[in-house]
């Protein structure tokens, strides 16, 4: 995507970058603001659910269902 700023910042539209990367507009538009708010397009961490089990638990699972599957 820096592609993309580097071309509207030489004044090429939204439009024309769109159709040059493959992406929507809105994407374009999107990206422009991100860059315009935050100096890059780097998209910003995303939390999301915590995980219920611990890796340790996990492998517990992993083998227990080995065991009974043997």
């Amino acid at each position: 995507m820096n592609r993309g700023v580097g071309m509207l910042e030489v004044g090429a539209s939204q439009r024309h970058v769109a159709r040059q990367l493959g992406v929507s507009q809105s994407v374009v538009a999107r990206m422009w603001s991100r860059y315009q708010m935050h100096g890059d397009v780097i998209p910003r961490y995303r939390g999301g659910r915590q995980r219920a089990t611990t890796q340790a638990q996990d492998r517990f699972i992993v083998v227990q269902a080995e065991v009974i599957a043997l």
